[in-house]
């Protein structure tokens, strides 16, 4: 991949798909943890990876883009 420079553009479509993202990893886990019979090991994963580290990143991409917060596109 050629690399991409880091404007505001290009910075509020990466906090797009972080966005979606964790929404959709929420969703995952949620359905996830409502199936029975599921080994232990694989529940335990689920609950080791820290998806705060995505809420994060969006907030230091909010910090860089300044006052105005970045709309979701419906």
């Amino acid at each position: 991949m050629e690399p991409v420079i880091a404007n505001r553009r290009n910075l509020k479509k990466v906090w797009r798909q972080l966005d979606d993202a964790y929404e959709n990893l929420e969703k995952a886990f949620n359905s996830f943890n409502l199936m029975e019979d599921v080994p232990d090991f694989m529940r335990h994963e689920t609950e080791r990876l820290d998806v705060s580290t995505i809420v994060s990143i969006k907030h230091n991409i909010e910090l860089l883009l300044g006052d105005k917060p970045v709309r979701r596109r419906k």
